[in-house]
């Protein structure tokens, strides 16, 4: 079990550590997506579908309205504090 909680919060300081970069204007959480995931939107909006690569999705999915990759970049993201631990 104690490998478990170590995985975790391993996981957890990656995603504080990748928005702590995104509020500082260094990074987004796009960089947290590995470079050969496969991201499927279901739905019907005009990103659903499968992407099959982390550069096709931030390049499709994320190009489009709404989903801009600069928009992403440089907004700020407000997490309270009790998520953070």
């Amino acid at each position: 079990m104690s490998g478990d909680h170590e995985g975790e919060q391993a996981n957890k300081d990656r995603v504080g550590a990748a928005f702590d970069a995104w509020a500082a204007g260094t990074g987004g959480p796009f960089d947290l997506l590995a470079d050969d995931a496969t991201w499927t939107i279901v739905g019907n909006s005009p990103v659903s579908e499968t992407y099959g690569s982390k550069v096709e999705f931030t390049d499709l999915a994320a190009g489009r309205p709404r989903l801009t990759r600069r928009r992403v970049q440089r907004g700020t993201p407000r997490v309270p504090p009790a998520q953070r631990g």
